[in-house]
């Protein structure tokens, strides 16, 4: 069962967007905050699939909501998050872009409860279903058009501008590598679409949802894959962006 946090400070609000859930008959656990500091401990604590967080929590333009949202990115990096403002065309919804990423809003004046059972269950719907994020890499003579999400990582080829790129095939279950001529992982990590991998060294960019285990070693820690029996080093300048994602499976 998926759980959907309510962070709101007016109560008739609060009230009535649980009404609205229950209605809904949404098959989910609803957990509910007033405050700022209620909201963070309970993001820091349990495990949320989906935050629903009022942008102004204690004034007009506090934006306590937005710093909530922060929290809750550094801990779930791809998660839906709902944003109830008072107006849909939010004045910094491309600041709060670049600092959180996506994030669906829903004009506060003018929620319905069909308005925000839709968000709720789309969001939610989202989390159930692979994305499909195209990388086009384009060649001398050809582009490659890669599914981020199949991707497991990027190699870097020692003494050459070149890159491996080892990939599930989900149509026949194997794990299948190209070699990327005159490419470096820089320009990888620049192209749209593959803003779901991360850098783990000098010399690999890895798919997160990829990762099986975290293995402490004498020289650090090495990501164990999934589907394939490969291991690669996790260097130690990289860690803390991963540390959330190993939690619970560092061994």
């Amino acid at each position: 069962m998926r759980t959907v946090l309510i962070v709101e400070d007016e109560k008739k609000i609060l009230k009535r967007l649980l009404f609205w859930i229950e209605e809904a008959e949404l098959e989910v656990q609803v957990l509910t905050a007033s405050t700022f500091e209620a909201g963070k401990d309970l993001i820091i604590n349990v495990p949320i699939d989906l935050p629903v967080i009022d942008i102004n929590l204690t004034a007009k333009d506090d934006e306590l909501g937005v710093e909530l949202a922060e929290i809750y990115r550094e801990k779930y990096r791809y998660n839906p998050i709902i944003f109830q403002t008072v107006n849909e065309d939010y004045k910094y919804q491309s600041e709060i872009h670049k600092r959180i990423g996506s994030v669906f809003y829903l004009a506060k004046t003018e929620l319905t409860e069909k308005s925000f059972v839709d968000a709720v269950r789309y969001e939610l719907e989202r989390l159930d279903k692979p994305f499909t994020k195209i990388i086009m890499i384009k060649l001398k003579d050809q582009v490659i058009r890669l599914d981020a999400n199949q991707v497991i990582y990027f190699e870097k080829v020692n003494r050459e501008r070149s890159v491996k790129c080892f990939y599930y095939d989900p149509e026949i279950g194997e794990v299948k590598m190209i070699l990327l001529s005159n490419m470096t992982l820089k320009e990888i990590e620049n192209m749209q679409n593959a803003d779901v991998l991360l850098r783990c060294s000098g010399s690999h960019i890895v798919n997160p949802k990829m990762i099986k285990l975290g293995i402490i070693t004498g020289n650090g820690v090495d990501l164990e894959l999934k589907y394939t029996d490969e291991r690669i080093p996790l260097g130690r300048s990289y860690y803390v962006k991963l540390r959330p994602i190993l939690e619970g499976i560092l061994k």
